[in-house]
């Protein structure tokens, strides 16, 4: 082998390291930046969770209210149906 010939192995050899270092480089980057990413989801799932859970609590109490309410009304009407004798209806 001649120089010129063992100058370009050990350059193209340096090169090759020099891209799988690189590479190896990106690929970590990479991972790390899809584990942010899945940790950012992750949160924002929990926060998002929580926020339905306190809704549907609240929307939970609304319809009880509501309920309370129509049973107070229907008592009402059938107390003043008996009051004026109008209970054939």
């Amino acid at each position: 082998m001649d120089v010129q010939c063992l100058w370009r192995f050990i350059l193209m050899t340096q090169q090759r390291r020099f891209q799988d270092e690189i590479l190896k480089i990106e690929s970590e980057r990479t991972i790390q930046m899809m584990e942010s990413e899945l940790e950012y989801h992750r949160k924002m799932s929990m926060i998002f969770e929580s926020s339905l859970v306190s809704e549907q609590e609240h929307l939970s109490r609304i319809v009880r209210r509501q309920q309370a309410t129509s049973q107070m009304r229907n008592n009402m009407r059938n107390t003043f149906r008996h009051s004026r004798g109008d209970d054939s209806q």
